[in-house]
Formats: structure tokens, sequence, C-alpha cells
């Protein structure tokens, strides 16, 4: 992830793929279909793929938000308390 610049993911149904959060984490733009998650450029039309590449390659940023985001939301420390804590409540 650190030598691109964008992702393109596109399929015709999806849940949110393990790519989105990694090209995300990696604060890398994606271009997706199928899917409400934040920070992704969605795709609903070869149109809409143009737009969103062009517009990237013309400006390539680093998407620090999205990864904060993600480093925030997605953390597997925080996952393992989780389900420790429904351990816990169940026992």
């Amino acid at each position: 992830y650190e030598q691109v610049v964008t992702v393109i993911r596109l399929p015709i149904k999806d849940a949110t793929g393990v790519t989105i959060i990694e090209t995300l984490s990696m604060g890398r733009e994606m271009i997706a279909s199928s899917t409400t998650f934040p920070f992704c450029k969605i795709v609903n039309s070869y149109d809409d793929l143009y737009k969103h590449l062009l517009n990237i390659l013309k400006n390539p940023t680093l998407q620090n938000d999205a990864s904060e985001f993600i480093h925030k939301n997605y953390n597997n420390k925080k996952f393992v308390n989780q389900l420790i804590s429904i351990y816990d409540s169940i026992k």
C-alpha cells in the first residue's frame, strides 16, 4: 500500500471488505462500489470511476482523517477487550 495512490474495488455485492480497511488505514484513497463505508469514493457508473480516478491522480494526497478513523475504530486490542467483556458478562 505504500507505493499506491488509490485502490479500486468494484464488486457487484459486498460487505465491508478487509481491503477497504487496509487501504484507508494507510491513508490511501479507496474507490469502491457496494459499500457505505466512510471515506470511500463511491462508484455507480463508469463516469463515477473516471471522475474519481482523474481527481485523485491530479491531486494525490494522503487521507489522514481516514487513517485516524480506522486506527481508532478498528483496533485489534479494542476488539479483544470487547470480546473479553462479552465473555465475562455471560459466564
